[in-house]
């Protein structure tokens, strides 16, 4: 503790920015930057993101979970939540990426609050975890978000997403 506020006092005085700037927690333009290639479907993009974040595989993979969750709270199930990490997020980009995330739900026939929790569940946190392994999370997370099932394989998906039980009550009533 007495070394991160020797880090801070670096920068100035202890201050929220400054202890951004010392702890290498200023990285919402990154997560920012990262949905957008995530709702472009660049993989290539996505990962190079990554890559050129100077932080543990695990650091980063539980900062891309606590970025989705925050949104899914406060976007989707308009949850008010504080999260000083996340304070700076504007309005647009919440806009933007609940619009493109409530789109691949309507595309797999999923209600959006199941597309989004299945979602984040891809991104749980581990450790330890490799930058191999964590190469492959974003990949998969990547495939869940932008792949494009046709038919068969969107029915397939939803009845696993949703589980056997839900379907089959489902298929009962109709």
């Amino acid at each position: 503790m007495l070394r991160a506020i020797e880090k801070v006092t670096e920068f100035g005085a202890v201050s929220e920015t400054n202890v951004r700037l010392a702890l290498n927690l200023d990285f919402l333009d990154r997560l920012v930057v990262y949905s957008h290639a995530l709702l472009d479907g660049d993989l290539k993009r996505q990962l190079a993101l990554m890559e050129e974040w100077d932080e543990t595989p695990s650091r980063k993979l539980g900062f891309l979970h606590q970025f989705f969750v925050f949104n899914y709270f406060v976007a989707v199930r308009h949850l008010d939540r504080d999260d000083p990490i996340m304070r700076g997020l504007s309005s647009e980009f919440h806009e933007t990426l609940i619009d493109g995330m409530a789109e691949r739900a309507y595309r797999l026939h999923l209600p959006e609050e199941a597309f989004w929790e299945n979602a984040i569940a891809a991104l749980a946190p581990r450790d330890p975890l490799s930058e191999h392994a964590f190469a492959m999370i974003v990949s998969s997370f990547n495939r869940l978000v932008n792949g494009l099932p046709d038919r068969g394989e969107a029915r397939q998906l939803r009845d696993r997403l949703l589980g056997r039980a839900q379907v089959a009550d489902r298929r009962s009533r109709y």
